[in-house]
């Protein structure tokens, strides 16, 4: 039988957090400094990095925490201390 894995991410303001939970046990936790001003790839790049070191195994769910409202239907974040979708264009 295959042990299931989730993967929680919270996107603050300054840090990233990662965390897998195996079979209901905390695996790991990770933290990480994010620059925040920095260009998308450059914070896409540290979010990213944070992801592939927390995982564990292959995810069966991904859970992710952001600072900021999300429309849920349009699957759009309508705002972000990141400001991520205005530096995309």
């Amino acid at each position: 039988m295959k042990k299931e894995t989730i993967l929680g991410i919270d996107l603050g303001g300054t840090n990233v957090r990662g965390g897998s939970v195996r079979e209901n046990k905390l695996s790991s936790i990770l933290s990480q400094r994010i620059n925040s001003s920095g260009s998308v790839d450059e914070v896409l790049a540290q979010l990213f990095d944070l992801v592939d070191r927390s995982l564990d195994a292959s995810p069966n769910a991904i859970g992710i925490g952001v600072p900021g409202l999300v429309d849920t239907e349009q699957l759009f974040m309508m705002s972000s201390i990141f400001h991520l979708g205005s530096r995309c264009h």
